[in-house]
């Protein structure tokens, strides 16, 4: 018996540029962006489907995002509180 089958976009990825800032800002939330890594690394050119590790180049992208990105978002939280404590000391 032949099933049908279905080639399903996932939820976060970067088909568009709107798509690209919501998957990128998934993964610097840190919530699991080793999947979209995955699904990064095994992406293929436009209208073909997904080959596994196909570009396992990519995870150097990811990983500096995640670095970068984790730097970012702790930098902000300490301004955020030395600006709090400068203005209870004031």
């Amino acid at each position: 018996q032949i099933k049908e089958r279905l080639w399903v976009k996932y939820i976060f990825n970067f088909d568009d540029f709107f798509q690209a800032v919501i998957s990128l800002f998934v993964i610097a939330t840190l919530d699991n962006w080793m999947g979209i890594a995955y699904h990064g690394m095994d992406a293929t050119t436009i209208g073909h489907q997904p080959v596994e590790n196909n570009q396992p180049l990519m995870v150097i992208y990811f990983l500096a995002f995640v670095v970068l990105a984790s730097f970012f978002w702790v930098n902000l939280l300490v301004g955020v509180i030395i600006d709090h404590y400068s203005r209870i000391a004031a």
